[in-house]
């Protein structure tokens, strides 16, 4: 990844439907959720849906410009959060949907069930992710590394953008009844590296000419098994993982053909032959500008 830049949660609030009046900028998390958070400085937004215990919760986050993507060369979007706990989590599985709107009026001060806007309601329109936890599946349990939710959402934040968009909410909520909620970090939490916020970058595009037919061949069969899993309905978390961390290490195991002092360089590493000083002629692919093949040469002239 080349040239990220994070584009941070600007406001954030969740709104319960058992207390419709009440305003929830966030929670904090201390020693009631267990000792472990003692002045951590933990703060958190919750997820949960139950017909008569339903929790949405809401972001805002500002979007880049078209001079961004030009000038950073942005071709990936990424949306990012760290999760705290999930309670609840021997009750059953639970996806969880996050929708957006390019409406963002509402304020994370004010927002309650009974003032939240229209477009923030289950089943919204514009889908940005899903994903499922199943059941038993704790949180609490995981490292700081696997509690780290990352999204691809290049396709709509490219089109927002180009549709003149500056900022979008995104809120989500459970897909069916199950006592699981989920609390995840605010953008008031410490430290600051698990706070919510979108993260554009640029991503080379990998070429297989540019490596071993071995090591790009472990990198296909790779990207080919993260397919099925991302293809497949409602994959879980875990599942994402394992094959987010093998095609990770395929691709930190290619091994490169290319010259490392010119990549322009074609003939680098390419078979060569010559009924001339055979012994010396590898010197000609080799790609050090200090070897050299000299010799007795003859031009030779037909009549």
């Amino acid at each position: 990844m080349y040239n990220a830049f994070e584009y941070p949660v600007t406001q954030d609030a969740y709104i319960l439907s058992k207390s419709p009046n009440t305003n929830y900028d966030y929670e904090e998390i201390t020693s009631a959720h267990g000792s472990q958070y003692v002045g951590k400085g933990y703060k958190s937004i919750s997820t949960k849906y139950a017909p008569t215990d339903e929790i949405i919760s809401a972001m805002k986050v500002k979007l880049p410009t078209e001079k961004d993507l030009e000038e950073k060369q942005f071709n990936k979007f990424v949306f990012e959060f760290h999760m705290i706990r999930n309670p609840g989590y021997k009750n059953g599985n639970q996806t969880y949907i996050y929708y957006y709107s390019s409406d963002t009026n509402w304020d994370e001060k004010t927002l309650t069930w009974n003032t939240k806007p229209s477009f923030m309601k289950r089943n919204a329109e514009k889908e940005l992710f899903r994903f499922k936890i199943a059941k038993d599946e704790n949180f609490e349990a995981k490292t700081e590394d696997e509690r780290t939710m990352s999204f691809d959402v290049t396709d709509q934040v490219l089109e927002l953008i180009h549709n003149g968009v500056e900022e979008i909410t995104i809120f989500g909520t459970g897909d069916t009844d199950c006592g699981m909620s989920i609390q995840v970090h605010a953008k008031e939490t410490a430290p600051a590296e698990f706070r919510p916020k979108l993260i554009g970058s640029f991503d080379e595009y990998t070429k297989e000419i540019d490596y071993t037919k071995d090591t790009y061949s472990v990198l296909k069969e790779k990207l080919v098994n993260a397919n099925k899993v991302l293809a497949a309905q409602n994959p879980t978390n875990d599942e994402i993982k394992v094959v987010y961390k093998e095609l990770e290490n395929a691709y930190k195991n290619l091994v490169s053909v290319l010259d490392p002092n010119d990549a322009d360089n074609i003939a680098y590493q390419k078979p060569t032959r010559s009924n001339l000083a055979k012994q010396e002629v590898y010197k000609v692919t080799d790609g050090d500008v200090n070897t050299y093949w000299k010799g007795t040469f003859y031009i030779l002239c037909g009549h």
